[in-house]
């Protein structure tokens, strides 16, 4: 799954449909689409007749406990023997399938219910945003065929970077080869380094440090 909010599309204007009776919590679990529209439209028509819903998937947005999604991912596997789909920095997502009865829809719920009654916290301290906007200084291209250096990754700020970052999931580039590596980037990937999300597309594997043009 892929949001549209997170890149250009080329479109004039960003538009986004909030449907009354689905709910007051989107803008919580969705902040990014709301920051970047260009117009929302209230609607009071429940939309579930008209768009597709998957009523497989179970999102929770978890950033309210004081705990990233990959932190509810990790503590559901090693303490209540439960493996969901992924966890992020602000959400896990279930899937459920054919196979699954109501009692483990329960024994998750109830999971669920415990770990927020056990590990709340204050959320302070978790970074609320997941998109940040990036400065692109030339094209991918250029920017992979160009001449680069590995350098420590605390002292990459202001450099061109020459490769991808991803923490996966969702998989989408932190950084891409010819953006400018900022500190809100580098504050993000470290934050995400620290949860223990799984990050790739860099030639260093532990992320320590990072390709960048000359």
């Amino acid at each position: 799954l892929v949001c549209p909010a997170e890149f250009d599309t080329g479109a004039d204007l960003k538009v986004t449909i909030l449907s009354v009776p689905e709910g007051d919590d989107k803008p919580l679990k969705y902040p990014l689409m709301f920051q970047v529209a260009d117009c929302l439209l209230v609607n009071k028509i429940d939309t579930d007749s008209i768009f597709d819903f998957d009523p497989t998937k179970l999102s929770v947005h978890t950033r309210d406990i004081g705990l990233a999604g990959i932190e509810v991912y990790d503590i559901l596997r090693d303490e209540y023997d439960i493996q969901i789909e992924f966890g992020d920095i602000g959400n896990i997502l279930a899937y459920l399938s054919i196979g699954d009865r109501m009692q483990e829809l329960e024994r998750l719920v109830s999971a669920l219910a415990e770990i927020r009654r056990r590990y709340k916290k204050d959320p302070d301290g978790l970074m609320s945003q997941e998109y940040i906007d990036p400065e692109v200084v030339c094209s991918p291209q250029e920017a992979f065929y160009s001449n680069k250096k590995s350098i420590p990754i605390e002292e990459s700020v202001g450099h061109v970077c020459s490769e991808f970052v991803m923490c996966y999931p969702p998989g989408i580039p932190i950084l891409a080869p010819g953006e400018r590596i900022t500190s809100s980037i580098l504050d993000y990937i470290l934050y995400a380094k620290e949860k223990g999300c799984s990050m790739t597309g860099s030639e260093d594997p532990d992320i320590n440090n990072l390709n960048v043009l000359i």
